[in-house]
């Protein structure tokens, strides 16, 4: 899901590469937050 934001948000502003990159970093802590919140429960 990061990683189509940072793609969209990219293309809008003709920064694709360093977009994509922040969108996979804040796919990847938001996946970990869910994670811990389903294994606590």
């Amino acid at each position: 899901m990061g990683t189509i934001i940072g793609s969209i948000i990219g293309a809008l502003t003709d920064n694709v590469g360093i977009w994509i990159a922040i969108g996979i970093a804040v796919g990847t802590a938001i996946g970990s937050v869910m994670a811990m919140k389903e294994s606590k429960d």
